[in-house]
């Protein structure tokens, strides 16, 4: 599936790719530029827009003359991109680099580094401490970085307090501001942030002159402060699905259940000296919004039915503004994504990650390994549980004993083909090797061939690790969890070794979450669920944080339209 993208605001520097001549759209135009391409992320600054596609290509445009095309090793392996103000992060599944605007730090580069980096340069400062990071986010001149023991770092910026640490001016060096940290909020326009810790409670920190974190006051705070919200019954909020921040003012996407046991996304506001405390948009309230996206100077909204609702900085909270996007376009089946630039707008149907590529990356993050594979020059980490699902127990150290022979190149293609069934001529021999010939290599190939093997292991009650813990307790692999889940990954990251279980905050039954987990191994949800269940779904992907949560949403689209056409059929 290929990606529709729209832009439309000012392009003074051609920071939307509908030709420099043109310096402001009114308009949404659709980006042919990327007609022919499945775009993952689109990442603004002030004057730049950065576009990343499936295959790992980083497309630029702005300031230069002609878009720069960024260029990095392992490309595939790209986890996400962030944007400040004016500096740029890419996150891959072994390295960070970064780029741009370097005045206060934000780059966590070391301080014989100029106050402008040009081109992508690799940050060492994790790598060289053996510590892995999970995430990335940009404030406007300052930058957090989530371990993957759920320890949040910052750097950059401090002036008013925003990297949560005592009162320094600024820092290049990611110094630890919080612990127990599963997401964390911030964007471009923004000198704050907010987090999330692992028992769902939700902290603010930093800019607050115009109450902007929920706090009932209008002071600057630099250490994280657990946030207030509106004491209203009727709309207390309910499992965080994404804070949108802009200058001064934030924007809480979450989903609750309403009085008749169906979840529903409710909007909420604060700051901009309107509101000091998280309070429900009244406006928005039965639109369902989907995706909410904000910058200094306007938010965007979108519904379930990809209606877009467009609110000025600065006017007041119930003057959004209706935008159509394209009345000769159907996003039926898309996953549509909303995104606010300094103002510039986006709206793109978003192409995701696919169960192959999650397994591909299981391999390449070596975390939670537990086995080695030898080469002729080093070894390679790998996890026992893939390993003895795809080969079969009896054949782990034939594996070892062959692997030792052949190059590290040979070995690690043939570790991906068993990890993500992506086949070549190079693992011919080591499978012939292990006894197996053509017709396996063919049944173990795709999606399918590993699919079938996640079938078993799914059935498989007795090798299951672990324990979710929701109204009931459900059974899983750690490892399958963590390959297709960020939020499980963070959740698992931070769990005691002695310990085998862990809560589900998300408020949704035992049986939307078994459906979640089913999704996770197979690929596939039940089709015949009830209304309420699919209900319940309907924004998981988002919630779990899914790396293939398009397909997720088609799903759960598809199945909605028939309980729709059924019931229209009583009638």
């Amino acid at each position: 599936m290929k990606s529709l993208v729209y832009g439309w605001g000012s392009n003074s520097y051609g920071q939307i790719p509908h030709g420099k001549e043109q310096k402001s759209i009114n308009t949404p135009v659709k980006i042919k530029t990327f007609q022919k391409q499945r775009i993952i992320q689109i990442v603004p600054s002030e004057r730049t827009t950065i576009f990343l596609n499936y295959n790992g290509e980083i497309f630029e445009f702005g300031d230069d003359e002609f878009p720069i095309i960024h260029t990095i090793k392992k490309r595939k392996t790209i986890k996400k991109l962030s944007a400040g103000n004016s500096h740029f992060f890419i996150l891959t599944s072994e390295f960070i680099y970064s780029w741009g605007s370097n005045k206060f730090g934000q780059l966590a580069l070391p301080e014989d580094y100029r106050s402008y980096v040009g081109t992508p340069t690799q940050n060492r400062f994790f790598f060289e401490k053996a510590i892995s990071v999970h995430d990335i986010i940009c404030g406007k001149n300052q930058t957090y970085f989530i371990t993957n023991n759920c320890q949040l770092y910052s750097c950059g910026a401090n002036q008013n307090g925003q990297l949560g640490v005592a009162t320094i001016p600024s820092s290049n060096r990611p110094l630890l501001c919080a612990n127990n940290v599963q997401r964390v909020f911030s964007g471009l326009s923004s000198e704050f942030f907010y987090f999330q810790d692992l028992n769902g409670q939700l902290f603010s920190c930093g800019l607050n002159l115009q109450g902007q974190l929920s706090l009932n006051h209008q002071k600057n705070i630099s250490i994280p402060n657990k946030i207030i919200t509106e004491n209203n019954p009727k709309f207390p909020i309910g499992a965080i699905l994404k804070i949108a921040t802009g200058q001064n003012h934030s924007f809480l996407l979450a989903q609750r259940k309403t009085t008749s046991s169906n979840p529903e996304n409710f909007v909420y506001f604060v700051g901009s000296n309107q509101k000091l405390i998280f309070s429900v948009v009244d406006f928005l309230v039965n639109k369902n919004i989907t995706d909410i996206s904000s910058s200094s100077t306007h938010s965007l909204a979108i519904t379930s039915q990809n209606d877009v609702y467009i609110w000025k900085a600065g006017e007041p909270i119930d003057k959004f503004h209706e935008m159509v996007i394209d009345p000769n376009i159907s996003f039926e089946n898309h996953s549509i994504k909303v995104v606010c630039g300094e103002d510039t707008s986006f709206v793109f149907s978003l192409v995701s990650k696919s169960l192959i590529s999650d397994f591909q990356n299981l391999l390449e993050r070596k975390e939670f390994t537990d086995i080695e594979i030898p080469t002729n020059s080093q070894k390679i980490p790998a996890h026992r549980l893939i390993i003895e699902l795809r080969i079969g127990k009896e054949n782990v150290s034939k594996l070892i004993q062959i692997s030792y022979s052949k190059s590290t190149f040979e070995v690690f293609d043939f570790l991906s083909f068993i990890y993500s069934g992506i086949s070549n001529s190079t693992i011919i021999p080591i499978a012939k090797q292990l006894g197996f010939d053509e017709n396996w290599v063919a049944n173990k190939s795709g999606k399918k061939g590993l699919i079938r093997d996640l079938e078993r292991l799914y059935s498989d009650e007795d090798s299951k690790d672990f324990i979710i813990i929701a109204q009931e307790k459900i059974k899983v692999h750690r490892l399958i969890l963590i390959a297709r889940s960020d939020l499980y990954r963070g959740m698992f990251l931070n769990v005691n070794d002695s310990s085998n279980c862990v809560n589900d905050y998300s408020g949704r039954s035992a049986h939307s979450i078994k459906q979640v987990i089913q999704f996770l191994y197979l690929n596939k949800i039940d089709e015949d669920l009830s209304v309420e269940i699919v209900d319940e779904l309907f924004d998981a992907s988002e919630y779990y944080q899914l790396n293939d949560l398009l397909y997720f949403n088609l799903i759960i689209d598809k199945i909605r339209q028939k309980q729709i056409r059924e019931k229209k059929r009583e009638f």
